[in-house]
């Protein structure tokens, strides 16, 4: 008999063997130390999809479980973004690069996708931009529901002191 380590050991192994390193991009900026307060939502007029609505309620959720309230007479503005993009794609304005496009490759049954969600609050009496973040991941099995609860939570982590530019990695099954 082997002994019980040794069988957890070679589980863990192989099951870290079938797990794949997800990188969720963010770039933030704003002011550090801004207090919750209320704000409005901007929402589409004509174009809305189920992916934009699922965006669009779990940032309300986040923002409400901070502090911030949903109001007709708010001080802020909030806007919320949702986009989708063949990977083998680069984004670029102005001549420079936004998202690069993915070295990973995909397989003949899988494309891969890069999924990003923007969020932004500005003053609605100046236009100052309070905070903007966004974050973007590639998957290649996922659909963009099953990603934006991840990429809500990445793009809110550092509302209030925003960082900048950084990486964060996590193991996910394939």
């Amino acid at each position: 008999m082997f002994p019980a380590r040794v069988i957890m050991l070679t589980v863990c192994t192989l099951l870290s063997a079938c797990a794949q390193t997800v990188e969720t991009r963010v770039v933030s900026a704003g002011v550090a130390g801004a207090a919750p307060t209320r704000y409005i939502a901007a929402l589409p007029n004509k174009i809305s999809s189920q992916e934009y609505d699922i965006a669009h309620n779990l940032v309300a959720t986040k923002l409400a479980d901070r502090g911030y309230v949903s109001a007709a007479d708010a001080t802020l503005f909030l806007q919320v973004g949702v986009a989708q993009r063949p990977a083998s794609l680069s984004l670029t304005q102005g001549g420079t690069i936004l998202s690069p496009a993915s070295a990973k490759r995909g397989s003949r049954r899988c494309a891969i996708s890069e999924y990003r969600l923007t969020v932004a609050l500005t003053k609605i009496a100046d236009g100052a931009e309070m905070y903007r973040a966004a974050a973007s991941e590639y998957h290649c099995k996922l659909n963009i529901g099953a990603v934006l609860p991840r990429l809500v939570d990445a793009a809110l982590a550092d509302l209030g002191k925003p960082k900048g530019g950084y990486v964060t990695k996590r193991k996910q099954a394939r």
